[in-house]
């Protein structure tokens, strides 16, 4: 019986590992396509802006000149809260890019390049001075013309028709509307879903991202439009994104991210929805494991794949080693620092090390200790073990700082930010532990 027995199951088995293979073969083309269609998008779009004509854009920062002048190093909009600071030396970098077009490259080379005069005056070179220089045409025998094309620069796909249309002062007032809408919006939705901890867990989570200064900052902006857009989506949309695929959902996440955003903190685009797809799900521990590590996988994707694209596509059409710059940048980006790992922890918690943040602490343990009290029937093991995956998610910051050292070291104003997904996801770890 056993001989007889033995061909079917080899078959059986066959048929299973090529079906398998076949799956593989068509998610590696599917994340392929979204990859080279990205990149195609993503290229379209920047020469699309360069249509519009530059001189309503220098006219419109040249009347924001005083604001600019303000923000040429990093400024705080409080200043004895350093976390507040309003980004204006990378914000004064975007606005040069909006607005240049060297006489001596295509619109292409300057897309995929992003090409920019420079000046040097008082200690050395701050965007600020260069940009004011640019659009006032007061450059001086030092300025020198230098490339930043190791980025996608996708900012400039809203930043050049806003610049077009209005000044400095009009975009800051029209993303503190956008900001309170989206926070709103996603807010509302989480209502909808009659989740209190879902609700608490969002809210509770912006005084860590200092969401009260973002809308003053264009760079610093682009993290959290990007997060709350997705959260809206996905909390509206849960169940279809489970039907069509969450890992396509993260690939496309990160995609997005890597071409709008600067590298400030853009670990909140997968740990915001990540955390929100473990506390939605009643899955068993293992799978929400599984998934924990294959939609953080393709968020990684999407961020390095699409990143890797640029790089690939700018040497190619321009001829320009970009591609040892980046490799180059990328080496001391996640280089070690001297004050070792937990220093650089430590100097990105020293940001939330005052009376305001310690109070805000003192008063969420408070609320989710009474919340306890009248809700919690004592503790039930499957909850703990449903719950524990949320704990994982609070702790990816903290992986990110030890990749990271040197740029969270170095630039701990804005990646402190990244330790808004370790609130998040605590309060939603308490949340599945009373079983909301």
């Amino acid at each position: 019986m056993t001989g007889d027995r033995s061909p079917i199951i080899i078959r059986v088995r066959g048929k299973l590992f090529m079906k398998s293979q076949v799956k593989i073969c068509k998610e590696f083309l599917y994340h392929l396509l979204i990859l080279v269609g990205g990149m195609l998008l993503s290229l379209g779009m920047l020469l699309l802006v360069y249509l519009l004509p530059i001189a309503p854009m220098r006219e419109h920062i040249l009347q924001s000149k005083s604001i600019i002048e303000a923000e040429f190093n990093h400024g705080s909009l409080i200043p004895p809260y350093p976390g507040s600071f309003t980004g204006g030396f990378t914000d004064c970098l975007m606005m040069q890019h909006a607005i240049s077009q060297s006489p001596t490259h295509s619109t292409l080379e300057q897309a995929l390049m992003m090409y920019r005069l420079e000046t040097g005056k008082g200690e050395g070179w701050t965007p600020g001075y260069s940009l004011i220089d640019f659009v006032t045409d007061n450059f001086t025998d030092d300025a020198r013309e230098v490339q930043y094309g190791r980025y996608w620069h996708g900012y400039l796909v809203v930043l050049k028709p806003l610049l077009y249309l209005t000044n400095l002062p009009t975009i800051y007032m029209l993303f503190a509307v956008l900001e309170l809408l989206c926070v709103g919006m996603v807010l509302i939705s989480c209502a909808k879903k009659r989740s209190v901890f879902l609700s608490y867990g969002i809210l509770l989570s912006l005084p860590f991202l200092f969401y009260f200064a973002l809308f003053y900052s264009l760079s610093l902006s682009i993290c959290f439009f990007i997060t709350f857009i997705a959260l809206f989506i996905q909390i509206n949309g849960h169940e279809k994104i489970k039907f069509y695929g969450y890992p396509h959902f993260f690939l496309i996440i990160g995609m997005v991210t890597v071409y709008f955003d600067f590298l400030t903190y853009p670990l909140i685009t997968l740990g915001y929805p990540l955390a929100i797809y473990l506390y939605l799900e009643r899955e068993s521990f293992a799978t929400q494991l599984k998934k924990l590590i294959l939609y953080s996988f393709e968020w990684g994707v999407g961020y390095a794949g699409l990143w890797t694209m640029k790089w690939i596509l700018a040497s190619l059409l321009t001829g320009n080693p970009i591609m040892k710059d980046a490799l180059r940048a990328l080496s001391q980006r996640t280089g070690t620092e001297s004050v070792g790992y937990f220093g650089v922890v430590a100097h990105n918690l020293s940001f939330y090390r005052n009376r305001a943040f310690i109070l805000l602490g003192l008063m969420i343990i408070l609320g989710i200790v009474a919340y306890g009290r009248k809700h919690f029937k004592g503790f039930v093991p499957n909850n703990i073990i449903q719950a524990t995956p949320l704990f994982l998610v609070a702790l990816l910051p903290f992986v990110w700082y030890y990749v990271t050292q040197n740029h969270s070291y170095e630039h701990g104003l804005f990646t402190c930010k990244i330790l808004s997904v370790s609130v998040l996801a605590s309060i939603l770890f308490v949340g599945k532990l009373v079983d909301e």
